[in-house]
């Protein structure tokens, strides 16, 4: 019997937090019963995961972008692809910007259609434009508004998320950025290893893990970063990741005199392997839904500061907090001097997995949903 193939619908497939927790379920689900298939709305000509996802048995189809102004084109896309290609009894919509479109094609077809909330906010990135910005703002909208009301399921990565993009009168099901806990479990020879890789020796290490794009704030961290060495100038800070703003924070390392002590590594795809070699983990983000790299640096072990932007579903363990990103880069420095002098870690991956946020868990819980929305019992 051939398994149930399931549509995912996305932006993009490059390494960002809800593309890295969804290849995460995908390598975990049982693929004799249930099988991924996914939709970019880019065309790009090649993804990070593309080829694992072809490797697993899936498949990668690309669609057009929305735009608002080509609503009724872009849905007459999907019209058309979903008449030529139906092997999909359920779409999970995690492209939540025309997820009113897409998913309304898919159910004058009959299919099963979930609205996936990754965020809290929505995101302007790189526009400086006020009335530009007011128009996106509107367009954003009403695009999502109807999600409300149209998709037959909604899940969220966070109470805050599923409230956010849903409001409060519907259920919302939620699904947690789970991750594999023995994957980032603290290795020392790991530590040793990738520390040596990296030239650190044993220099006390911040770390942080993300694009580089405004609202996940690299530059506040370089402002974290050029206070602190004026007590501790011997420290390292590693950057990790991709983003229309990399160019910018590299300028403003130099501009800093802090060249030679930030690494910029580039997007990797052994994050869990860098995670070991930081000391502690920062996430200044103006705005986040549950960040999947949150979960994994405390999965790791990491102490962690995060955002008091972000909600505080993401403090799962004793050895994360959440700081004020408007109150300057006081507080992050005297708490990353404090958390200097207590360099034994706590193993975390027992309290993550508790807490639900074991991929192996969630992945066996998600084809339960599944299942149930197939049989009609959810």
């Amino acid at each position: 019997m051939s398994p149930i193939r399931i549509l995912h619908v996305l932006a993009t497939l490059d390494r960002g937090g809800a593309e890295s927790m969804l290849m995460s379920l995908y390598r975990n689900i049982d693929k004799d019963r249930f099988q991924f298939d996914f939709v970019v709305n880019d065309d790009k000509a090649y993804y990070a995961f593309e080829d694992e996802i072809k490797a697993l048995g899936g498949h990668v189809y690309r669609m057009p972008r929305y735009k608002l102004y080509n609503h009724f084109s872009y849905r007459k896309a999907y019209d058309l692809f979903f008449k030529a290609n139906h092997p999909w009894p359920i779409i999970h919509g995690h492209y939540t910007t025309a997820a009113a479109a897409y998913l309304t094609s898919a159910k004058k077809l009959g299919k099963k259609t979930i609205a996936h909330s990754h965020a809290t906010r929505t995101t302007y990135d790189g526009l400086d434009n006020r009335l530009l910005g007011l128009f996106v703002r509107f367009s954003k909208i009403l695009t999502l508004y109807p999600l409300r009301f149209l998709p037959d399921y909604l899940f969220a990565c966070s109470v805050t998320a599923g409230k956010f993009m849903f409001g409060a009168k519907r259920p919302v099901t939620i699904i947690n950025n789970a991750v594999d806990i023995t994957l980032f479990k603290y290795d020392s020879i790991a530590r040793e290893e990738m520390r040596q890789t990296l030239g650190l020796g044993a220099q006390y290490t911040l770390g942080h893990v993300a694009r580089f794009s405004l609202v996940k704030n690299q530059t506040f961290i370089l402002d974290i970063f050029y206070e602190l060495k004026k007590q501790l100038p011997d420290i390292k800070l590693i950057l990790v990741g991709e983003g229309q703003l990399l160019e910018e924070v590299k300028e403003k390392a130099r501009k800093l005199g802090l060249q030679k002590d930030v690494i910029f590594t580039g997007a990797r795809g052994d994050v869990h392997r860098l995670m070991q070699a930081m000391d502690i983990y920062l996430f200044p983000s103006t705005h986040e839904g549950l960040p999947v790299v949150a979960i994994e640096a405390q999965a790791a072990s990491l102490p962690c500061l995060f955002s008091d932007r972000i909600t505080d579903e993401v403090v799962l363990t004793d050895s994360a907090l959440l700081l004020p990103i408007d109150k300057g880069v006081t507080p992050w420095v005297d708490e990353i001097l404090r958390q200097q002098q207590m360099p034994v870690k706590t193993d975390n991956h027992l309290v993550i997995k508790n807490k639900g946020y074991d991929i192996a868990t969630e992945s066996a819980r998600l084809m339960e949903l599944y299942q149930a929305m197939l049989e009609g019992a959810a």
